[in-house]
């Protein structure tokens, strides 16, 4: 059965055609791609956009004028503060974190815990309590629908059963090199999920 958003409860039911999907603002889309069922969006909250910003800018990777393609002191200048490295768990990379809950990864060939000069972000990793959203309103902490809504249903998904229904924990979309994630986790009961998106990693539009 195809669950239908509402925007409003005063709107008449709108029923789809079969393959479609009705948006929260009340138009019939195809999927993107015909593999998506609509049983991932059943059990989600219903969709209800941030207000529109320019702070996040989802195709190129850019989280306030900060992209994957910059080095540390570029993401430095526009975000108007040094970021904090420490060593990653990995050598050769140390991780570096803005105040805003943005962080990525950059090569550190001599493990001092400083980012290579010639190093540049490994993408952007955005989380709470990060208060920024893109032109359409998509941003971290509102239903994770609101993603497949306005940038299509992507086949690329994975999913959690929990008691409350299926939800979706993971979104890829290759053709943006962006992950979004519903990724709560609890230290006795492990991984959970509620439909509400808490990170985003952002790559930009590359060929992958």
């Amino acid at each position: 059965m195809i669950f239908l958003f509402l925007q409003f409860a005063c709107m008449p039911e709108v029923v789809c055609p079969e393959g479609q999907l009705l948006t929260s603002k009340g138009i019939c889309v195809t999927p993107q791609y015909k593999t998506f069922d609509t049983k991932y969006t059943a059990d989600l909250p219903e969709c209800e956009l941030a207000e529109p910003s320019s702070r996040l800018d989802l195709r190129p990777g850019c989280v306030d004028g900060a992209c994957p393609d910059m080095s540390y002191y570029e993401i430095n200048e526009v975000l108007f503060e040094d970021g904090v490295c420490t060593n990653s768990f990995s050598l050769g990379t140390t991780s570096c974190k803005w105040g805003d809950g943005i962080r990525t990864n950059f090569t550190d060939d001599n493990n001092d815990g400083l980012p290579d000069s010639n190093s540049t972000a490994s993408g952007l990793y955005v989380e709470s309590p990060y208060s920024g959203s893109d032109k359409d309103g998509l941003a971290i902490g509102i239903s994770i629908a609101c993603f497949m809504e306005v940038l299509g249903y992507t086949d690329r998904i994975e999913t959690l059963e929990t008691d409350d229904g299926l939800f979706v924990s993971e979104l890829y979309y290759p053709d943006m090199g962006l992950f979004v994630y519903d990724r709560d986790w609890d230290i006795e009961d492990g991984p959970e999920v509620d439909g509400i998106v808490d990170a985003i990693s952002l790559y930009g539009s590359h060929d992958w």
